[in-house]
């Protein structure tokens, strides 16, 4: 950390599994290509997950998942494949980036679910920290579109999409509210509520999406123009509802 921070910093990355690390002595030689870094043009470090070779195996825990570690290497060492064609947030610059024969120390790895601070902020559960970070996101976006979509036109599905927002967020507030008593306490959360939390964050991304599918067919010809912020919202929103976290399977 004094090394990383010695200046301002900026970390972004992949959550991806999309490369290697090779063990050579107290250091790890690093290779692969990973996707949706975002703001890649912006940082100073890239964080990338990676599986463990030793000795040219490929490492397995016990239950036969490839033995990962997470790594921190400077923008530097880093080539950004700028892949980022979408029709919407484009200026979060979510590229790729590739990294070839980069020999970094251990001590620039370590394992993304374990924390040595006792903040509360450090015993979120990461997947219900991820649901709850995306999931607001959402929600703001959808507000925005609702917000703007109030100044064209005053249709029955407008008052759907407020209610819907209005529903996600009193639902959010109470989850927020849990985890906060959670990491309060203990910090100990229950495999039930990891996935309450999910399935709930889940449903409302599917209904609010839904709401603004019924409201823009009511909002004419302005909702088409790219240069009019009410496209750019939609355009915005329906980019980022693409993140799989809330449209993989679960069990």
């Amino acid at each position: 950390a004094q090394e990383v921070f010695a200046q301002s910093a900026i970390l972004g990355g992949s959550g991806g599994m999309f490369g290697t690390a090779e063990k050579e002595g107290d250091a790890y030689r690093l290779n692969g290509t990973w996707r949706y870094a975002t703001g890649a043009p912006y940082l100073t470090h890239f964080t990338l997950n990676a599986k463990i070779i030793e000795n040219g195996i490929e490492l397995k825990n016990e239950d036969g998942t490839p033995k990962f570690l997470s790594f921190v290497i400077p923008a530097t060492e880093v080539t950004i494949i700028e892949d980022w064609q979408t029709m919407g947030l484009k200026a979060s610059a979510t590229h790729s980036f590739e990294v070839i024969d980069v020999v970094v120390h251990e001590r620039f790895s370590f394992i993304y679910n374990q924390f040595y601070h006792p903040q509360s902020v450090f015993k979120i559960h990461f997947s219900v920290f991820a649901d709850l970070t995306l999931w607001v996101n959402y929600i703001g976006m959808a507000e925005h579109f609702w917000e703007e979509a109030a100044l064209i036109t005053q249709s029955e599905p407008l008052n759907g999409l407020e209610s819907v927002v209005r529903s996600a967020n009193r639902e959010i507030r109470e989850i927020v509210r849990t985890v906060s008593e959670l990491t309060d306490s203990n910090g100990i959360f229950a495999d039930s509520f990891i996935r309450e939390v999910h399935e709930a964050a889940s449903v409302s991304v599917r209904y609010i999406s839904s709401a603004i599918t019924a409201l823009y067919p009511h909002l004419g010809v302005k909702a088409s123009r790219e240069d009019h912020s009410i496209n750019q919202i939609f355009r915005d929103y329906f980019t980022a509802t693409q993140h799989h976290i809330f449209t993989r399977k679960t069990d």
